[in-house]
């Protein structure tokens, strides 16, 4: 693998050539990728580059109608289903933990499967990100941090490539990992780098040191060629104590792009050790031509911490990612970034300059699995955020479990919220005035957008699968992935269900 080192603005790039697998893109496609424009289909996880997670065209499913709302089928897969499915013109694109990964017909049969993809992984799941559907390729990554195109009328495999992790890992990191799902910028696509590095105390006993660096990696979809990839934490040195660092500031969730400023935007991770870094614990707008940072927004400094400081307590690092994805909408004609923080904060801030448009406010009690923890969503300017109350006692009855919180477009108003028994780590969706919620008991939650009312309340068994809704239909994966995740077993099988209205076609 040729690498080709810069420094731009302050931000190591390195950019890859000759990083795809053997396979070229297939005889017979010319053309780029791009991905579907049409607002009932759901191509990307965030539903569009702007992750708002809306389908804004929805006419079906909607507040008069959805209390009729039923499991239509179901399809059963090898492993849990952890994403959400994507929809393009009636197919339903899906991965479970096993690494198996799908493409169905809107009545539920199977149009293929790939079950070739070597993921090793050292835990128990093996992929956790959504599918991205082009017009020639499906764009995913995974656990072993290595991202995958296949063609999209086949399954079969165009190429893989793996993100190199500095210069101390050209190849990249051992304990690399990619959780989140890839966005379309222009006829690329952004993922965000992660690490499994945060739980190596625990896994690894007399575990040297910290010296995993979270990355932007945007990548060419016709042969999986490395366009750019930006570090958000200067190079891995050793400290004078003997430990290495810094470390840490990852992206969990999923970038967003705005065409118009030709920016991505990402939330980070903590830090995994020290020194802390200024880009941990932040909104970050990257340069979509470049990789070079347009600005920085840390929201909470010195945030170091790692499976180490388990259980939590006075004197231990905060734990305050970003595990939200981050949306775009527009206030009063100006651009917002809005996504919750795993302290329980929203936080809105212009686009521009990262500066946030009002107090940052405090709805949710933050932890481990607290907080907002997982992917909002954003219809007509106001946030649809899932989160939870606390850090582990989101098991234990109220204030414990989950919740729903509608909140204004500037961030500092709750307009309503549905408290849920069981925790909620899996994004919502909104169509037709309808907010979806899985919630970890199994049950899923229509409520009306407006009003905060739940409409239909329906066992579905999911688990970590978020919906997704195209068409008078609301997509989502079962199968348990969180315990089985933090247990290190085998998650079972699960199953891709398809939800409408009995004798809807």
């Amino acid at each position: 693998m040729l690498h080709r080192t810069v420094l731009a603005s302050g931000v190591l790039m390195v950019a890859s050539v000759g990083a795809a697998g053997p396979e070229g893109p297939p005889p017979g496609q010319p053309g780029v990728d791009v991905v579907s424009g049409d607002p009932r289909d759901w191509p990307m996880y965030g539903h569009d580059p702007q992750g708002t997670r809306w389908n804004s065209a929805e006419n079906r499913l909607r507040p008069n109608t959805v209390g009729a709302l039923e499991v239509l089928w179901t399809y059963p897969t090898d492993g849990a289903i952890a994403t959400t499915p994507s929809v393009v013109n009636d197919i339903i694109y899906a991965a479970d933990t096993n690494g198996v990964v799908y493409a169905l017909n809107r009545d539920g049969t199977l149009r293929w499967r790939n079950d070739s993809l070597d993921v090793p992984s050292i835990v128990s799941v093996r992929i956790t990100g959504s599918l991205l559907v082009t017009n020639r390729t499906v764009i995913f990554g995974d656990v072993a941090g290595q991202i995958h195109g296949l063609d999209v009328a086949t399954g079969e495999r165009r190429w893989t490539t793996r993100p190199g992790a500095g210069p101390l890992f050209p190849d990249g990191h051992p304990l690399q990992a990619i959780f989140s799902a890839g966005t379309m910028v222009r006829n690329h696509v952004a993922f965000g780098v992660s690490s499994w590095e945060w739980v190596a105390p625990l896994l690894i006993p007399g575990y040297p040191g910290f010296t995993f660096r979270g990355s932007i990696v945007l990548i060419d979809p016709s042969d999986g060629s490395i366009v750019w990839q930006t570090f958000l934490v200067p190079e891995t040195e050793v400290q004078p104590d003997g430990s290495f660092g810094p470390s840490g500031a990852t992206v969990w969730g999923s970038p967003v792009y705005d065409r118009a400023s030709d920016t991505i935007f990402v939330g980070t991770s903590n830090n995994y050790g020290p020194p802390a870094t200024h880009t941990s614990d932040a909104l970050i707008a990257i340069d979509a031509g470049t990789g070079a940072f347009k600005w920085v927004r840390q929201m909470t400094p010195d945030d170091t911490w790692n499976m180490s400081h388990f259980p939590p307590g006075d004197g231990t690092p905060p734990d305050s990612d970003f595990g939200d994805s981050p949306q775009l909408y527009r206030v009063n004609g100006r651009l917002a970034v809005a996504a919750g923080q795993k302290n329980g904060v929203f936080h809105v801030v212009d686009a521009a300059t990262g500066q946030s448009l009002d107090t940052p406010t405090e709805f949710l009690t933050g932890g481990l699995l607290g907080g907002f923890h997982m992917d909002s969503a954003c219809a007509a300017g106001v946030n649809f955020a899932p989160g939870n109350h606390g850090w582990l006692n989101v098991f234990e009855p109220p204030p414990g479990g989950g919740a729903v919180v509608a909140i204004s477009s500037i961030g500092t108003q709750q307009l309503w919220r549905v408290d849920t028994p069981a925790p909620i780590l899996a994004g919502v969706a909104v169509a037709g005035d309808v907010v979806y919620a899985q919630s970890m008991d199994g049950f899923l939650y229509a409520i009306n957008a407006g009003s905060g009312a739940v409409l239909r309340h329906l066992y579905t068994g999911g688990d970590a699968s978020g919906p997704s809704v195209s068409r008078g239909r609301v997509y989502l994966g079962t199968g348990a992935v969180i315990f089985p995740l933090f247990t290190f077993q085998q998650p079972g099988p699960g199953a891709i269900i398809a939800l409408g209205i009995p004798g809807e076609d």
